[in-house]
């Protein structure tokens, strides 16, 4: 008697367990069909490239966010020529592209002189796509003699390479290489 009891519980709970797991998958599958598609972009509104329709959490994102204004524009090379552009020492410690504003840290010897940064983009005939741009950062020290170790983010407005199938590399003069964007 006690065993068919205990069978007949077991058949109660079965059958109670699969309604609820049928009853928890129709909810998830419900929920996630309601979900909006999450955009990870800049939700600060004191940004320049502040975007209302993102969905990631304010404050999470700051990573995204361009606050200066004031980009330099990229040097064009007209094709076939030569500019013996400043090449003092620097290292590149991170650089980051986010909408049409490249972000490049660097870091070099100084803290006595006004050190002077420029991006150069050597024009190339692109005639179809995939177009590859290719960047590299001057550097004039103005004679620097002092050795602190002067670190420093510098903005440039790339957007005159924003079309599609383009692809952009920044020269790293510390590894001789090209770092793709």
């Amino acid at each position: 008697m006690v065993y068919l009891c205990f069978k007949g519980m077991l058949k109660y709970i079965h059958h109670k367990g699969f309604l609820l797991l049928l009853i928890i998958a129709m909810l998830k599958f419900i929920i996630s069909c309601n979900k909006r598609e999450q955009i990870i972009d800049c939700t600060d509104p004191n940004a320049i490239n502040y975007n209302p329709e993102a969905t990631s959490i304010p404050g999470s994102d700051l990573a995204h966010c361009i606050y200066d204004s004031s980009c330099i524009d990229v040097i064009n090379i007209p094709l076939g020529e030569t500019i013996n552009y400043p090449v003092d020492d620097y290292n590149i410690d991170s650089a980051y592209l986010i909408d049409n504003y490249l972000t490049i840290s660097v870091s070099y010897d100084g803290g006595c002189e006004e050190h002077l940064f420029n991006l150069y983009a050597e024009d190339n005939f692109c005639g179809t796509p995939p177009c590859y741009i290719y960047l590299t950062l001057s550097h004039e020290s103005n004679n620097e003699l002092c050795e602190a170790v002067m670190r420093e983010n510098i903005c440039f407005d790339v957007s005159i390479f924003s079309y599609n199938g383009c692809f952009i590399s920044l020269f790293d003069p510390e590894n001789n290489t090209y770092i793709q964007l």
